[in-house]
C-alpha cells in the first residue's frame, strides 16, 4: 500500500495529474493491506481525492464513483471483522448518504448496486440484534432507487446473498 501511495506521490510531483482510478487504486490497496487503520489510510485518500476534485473546478477525471464509495465502506467491513471499527452499519450508510447527497448535486455519480450491497454487508457484519431489519432498510432504498429511474442500482445475486446471510445470522438464535 505505501508503494501505490508512493507512486501517487510521484506522480503529484512530476506534475503529472492523477484521475479518480489512480485514487481507487491506492485506496484498494490500502484496503487489501491488512493494516489495523484499513479505514483511517482509505479515508484519508479519499479526502485527498476530493480536494483534487474541488480544486480542479470539478474535474470529471476526478469525480468520485461508485468504486470509490464502495471501496472506502469495505474498508469499515474489513476493520469492523478486526472489531476496530464500532457500529459499522452506521458508518457505511452515513456514506451512502454523503454519495446520495453529492450525486443531487453532480458532485459524483448515484450509487450503484455495489455501493447499497457493501452497506448491507456492513451492517450484516455488524451483528447486531436489528442487523436483518437494516439491511432490509437498505435493499428498501436500492429498490426505490431502481425505481425512480437510477438503473445502476438494481439488486443483484451478490445482494441477495448478502441478504440471505443476514436471514440466516438472525436466525441462529432461534
Amino acid at each position: 500500500a505505501m508503494a501505490a501511495e508512493n507512486v501517487l506521490s510521484h506522480m503529484l510531483s512530476d506534475a503529472v495529474i492523477p484521475n479518480v482510478a489512480c485514487y481507487n487504486s491506492v485506496m484498494y490497496a490500502w484496503r487489501c493491506s491488512g493494516t489495523p487503520y484499513v479505514f483511517d489510510r482509505c479515508r484519508d485518500v479519499f479526502d485527498r481525492l476530493l480536494q483534487a476534485y474541488e480544486a480542479s473546478g470539478f474535474d470529471a477525471d476526478l469525480r468520485p464513483d461508485s468504486i470509490t464509495y464502495t471501496t472506502l465502506i469495505d474498508a469499515i467491513v474489513q476493520n469492523e471483522s478486526t472489531k476496530y471499527e464500532k457500529n459499522g452499519g452506521e458508518r457505511a450508510e452515513a456514506l451512502l448518504d454523503e454519495m446520495e447527497a453529492r450525486a443531487a448535486h453532480g458532485r459524483c455519480e448515484h450509487p450503484r448496486t455495489n455501493v447499497f450491497t457493501s452497506v448491507m454487508k456492513a451492517y450484516w457484519k455488524d451483528g447486531h440484534r436489528d442487523s436483518l431489519i437494516k439491511v432490509e432498510a437498505v435493499l428498501g432504498r436500492m429498490r426505490k432507487a431502481f425505481e425512480e429511474d437510477n438503473t445502476d442500482a438494481k439488486p443483484d445475486a451478490n445482494t441477495l446473498t448478502v441478504l440471505l446471510h443476514a436471514v440466516a445470522k438472525s436466525t441462529k438464535s432461534d
